[in-house]
């Protein structure tokens, strides 16, 4: 009777390790407790697993499989199949980790046990019916953002796909001329100043109805991520990072300049004010079902620290809750990886540590970590928007000098040529959404081999410019430069007076 009893004991603990058990109230989880890592899949950290071992065979990737494991697919209008992660529903993209510098560029090196694949191929996307979700892509970048400044502050957004944009407050194809071509040419100026002279999109009509239109304001929050400047080089910005109202404050108020450009070294240490260090790395190639693809790993210790410092907290309080919605369980100690995990987290002869708590337990655990979060974001929020209203009483925010009324486009004509490309865009998106799909099935179909990744959306023209205006002007000495170039736009307004009543046509509504 004793050694049933020990044998009893015994399945009962192996069955506490592999991450799940059965119990009368429903699926109970395991997970790792204070320093000690219990796998969530067979892929976790991946590359820095390599790096800890390099005698370790890594094995052959299928995006599809692979992301299955942490989360689940679902079917975009647009984009065909798209990965949403399992985690905690106020997760979202680019927010659990921080930006390291290296020669790629600003490189975002996040913690969930995904983020080597997740944020480094493919795009991230808001999408109305499934919020963030993740489009495959084979081809490696440092991360795909878009970047934005206000004062003392500095804020990032995923970038979608190329000629999409969310302009009328959903992701929709607006062809060429779309937000995410949008660069202020002083982006990078006026750092360390006492005063923050403004515009960005808001003096440049081609870009402000863009921006600021009441259908973007709906959704722009939920969009950008803003953190202050001095906290640019903390390990987890999700404990810094301001909440949506200071989003709305900057926007409404129009206290943002945008870049679309890649931020060089010296620009980004002149924004936030400190020394960042380029982080070496180790470019190498990784084999999937499809192709071998680039892999970028930070070299040295210093950035498996940070992995081991917390991802811990992040696997519990995020990425746990989601499986637990979902009534799914981690690998435990039936991943594939464990040997090579153990070894990342120096825990090869450390006694596993491990909590079992109910799906409930896990849910209610995450729960209180968001409050808490969202507290903080509260308070941090608050304390900067009334920083930002105390220094615009003060004349610290100024308006930038207004476009000369000669070359600066007018309102109405920009909303018409917005409201052309729109049309195209949905024609675009109609005659392509099939061609698409097949393209994105292709991608991650795991049954399917030597398959070129998808093509890049296809994109319109913008609309047609008239340049007769200034043909006038190349051979005119440099003394009478200047009294041509007024008669000319003299006679282009009278041209353009006499057009318009003769064709009286009602300007179209703004989309």
């Amino acid at each position: 009777m004793r050694k049933i009893t020990l044998v009893s004991a015994m399945l009962i603990s192996a069955f506490l390790l592999l991450g799940i058990t059965t119990a009368q109230a429903g699926v109970s989880i395991s997970i790792g407790t204070n320093d000690f890592y219990l796998s969530v899949g067979d892929y976790d950290y991946l590359p820095y697993a390599y790096n800890a071992n390099t005698a370790y065979a890594q094995p052959r990737i299928n995006f599809h499989d692979m992301m299955s494991q942490y989360g689940t697919w679902q079917n975009s209008e647009y984009f065909g199949p798209v990965w949403k992660p399992y985690a905690s529903r106020d997760w979202r993209p680019y927010t659990y980790g921080h930006w390291v510098y290296t020669q790629y560029g600003p490189t975002w090196e996040g913690y969930e046990p995904w983020a080597w694949a997740g944020y480094h191929y493919g795009d991230w996307i808001f999408d109305r019916n499934y919020g963030w979700v993740w489009i495959p892509g084979y081809n490696w970048h440092p991360g795909h953002v878009t970047w934005a400044r206000s004062y003392d502050s500095i804020g990032w957004m995923p970038a979608p796909p190329e000629g999409y944009d969310y302009s009328r407050g959903y992701l929709s194809h607006v062809g060429p001329n779309n937000q995410f071509t949008y660069n202020d040419d002083d982006f990078d100026n006026d750092f360390g100043a006492n005063n923050f002279t403004y515009g960005g999109p808001y003096y440049n009509s081609s870009y402000r109805d863009m921006y600021y239109n009441p259908s973007y304001n709906f959704i722009n929050f939920n969009l950008w991520i803003f953190i202050d400047n001095t906290h640019f080089g903390d390990d987890d910005y999700a404990n810094i990072a301001f909440g949506p109202e200071y989003t709305r404050h900057v926007f409404d108020r129009k206290l943002v300049k945008i870049t679309n450009r890649q931020m060089d070294r010296n620009v980004m240490e002149r924004l936030v004010g400190q020394r960042i260090q380029e982080m070496p790395v180790d470019v190498r190639e990784m084999r999937t079902d499809k192709q071998s693809i680039k892999v970028v790993v930070p070299r040295g210790n210093e950035a498996i620290d940070r992995i081991r410092r917390n991802s811990g907290e992040v696997v519990r309080t995020v990425i746990a809750p989601g499986f637990a919605e979902k009534q799914k369980s981690f690998r435990g100690i039936n991943s594939n990886n464990k040997v090579e995990i153990n070894r990342l987290f120096h825990q090869e002869k450390v006694e596993p540590r491990v909590q079992t708590l109910s799906p409930e337990q896990i849910i209610n655990q995450g729960r209180e970590a968001s409050q808490n979060r969202e507290q903080g974001r509260i308070k941090r929020e608050q304390a900067e928007k009334e920083k930002l209203i105390r220094i615009e009483k003060e004349g610290k925010i100024q308006e930038p000098k207004k476009e000369p009324d000669g070359i600066r486009k007018d309102l109405n004509d920009t909303r018409q040529e917005n409201s052309i490309e729109h049309q195209k865009g949905n024609e675009i998106e109609k005659r392509d959404e099939t061609g698409r799909q097949n393209e994105r099935q292709t991608l991650i179909a795991p049954q399917e081999e030597n398959t070129e990744p998808p093509k890049e959306n296809e994109t319109v023209s913008g609309a047609p410019t008239n340049a007769n205006d200034d043909s006038n002007l190349k051979n005119t000495k440099k003394e009478t430069d200047k009294n041509s170039l007024q008669k000319s736009k003299a006679n282009s307004k009278d041209k353009k007076k006499v057009k318009d009543k003769d064709e009286q046509k009602p300007e179209p509504p703004p989309k």
